[in-house]
């Protein structure tokens, strides 16, 4: 397995290495933080026999072929192991190397919570927000379904059945109700520039010990068919209001 990955990250290096974006290239998404603190290492040494064999290939791959084809194909750009990551052999620290903080959103806190969070890089966080009105017409033409707990609104929320609800949560704790349904997305956008704009704050006021952030993303492959996202641009090409927020945090 770890040979055919050398091939694919090989394909990829030189496929995109001559973009002038690339910064570092990144092993794994998640996988150290896992190990470490999800349970999956107790749950391979404790429930299994193969846990030394997973640690040794996973070891292998990302500390010892991915670094040497990165060395080979893209020289001079940085490789790093997995993210979050502070250190081999342990779970990630706010105080070395990167972080993914979902406290807020996923772990449900108060947005003001950005605020004392730390790290010298959030390279993961984020706050959920619906897509334009004229790009849930493409999905949800029919006003029956312009509620966000319809049948349809559901089906485009990639975050679990409860995501809707803890939108909707944050919104009235925040702004309270709204009146109708587009009136709720113009808030939820409002909502979702806000808290990201009070992150981005936070971190710039905290360096030099925080030097940096990656918050969401522009856009998501296959927004149309997940509809509510962490990001700055819907399928239809349409700026969220985050984005056009961004342009003033900046």
């Amino acid at each position: 397995m770890a040979f055919l990955k050398s091939f694919k990250s090989i394909d990829n290096l030189r496929r995109l290495r001559n973009h002038s974006c690339i910064a570092l290239w990144c092993g794994n998404n998640e996988c150290n933080e896992a190990w470490y603190t999800w349970g999956w290492r107790d749950r391979y040494f404790k429930k299994t026999e193969v846990g030394g064999k997973v640690w040794e290939q996973y070891t292998r791959l990302y500390n010892k072929i991915l670094p040497e084809v990165v060395s080979k194909f893209s020289p001079g750009t940085f490789y790093w192991p997995s993210s979050p990551f502070s250190r081999h052999g342990a779970p990630s620290k706010e105080n070395i190397g990167d972080r993914h903080f979902w406290d807020v959103w996923g772990g449900e806190k108060s947005i003001d919570t950005y605020l004392t969070a730390r790290s010298r890089f959030f390279s993961e966080y984020g706050f959920q927000s619906f897509p334009d009105i004229e790009t849930i017409k493409r999905y949800a033409p029919n006003k029956s379904d312009w509620n966000i707990y319809s049948e349809v609104m559901m089906s485009h929320q990639r975050a679990g059945i409860n995501a809707n609800k803890k939108i909707e949560t944050y919104l009235i704790d925040e702004f309270g109700k709204p009146h109708d349904f587009q009136s709720f997305l113009y808030m939820n956008q409002l909502l979702q520039g806000d808290a990201i704009k009070m992150a981005i704050e936070a971190h710039r006021r905290d360096m030099p010990f925080c030097m940096g952030h990656y918050f969401g993303s522009i856009t998501t492959v296959g927004l149309l068919l997940r509809g509510q996202a962490e990001t700055i641009m819907d399928v239809g090409k349409r700026n969220i209001i985050l984005c056009e927020m961004l342009l003033e945090i900046f």
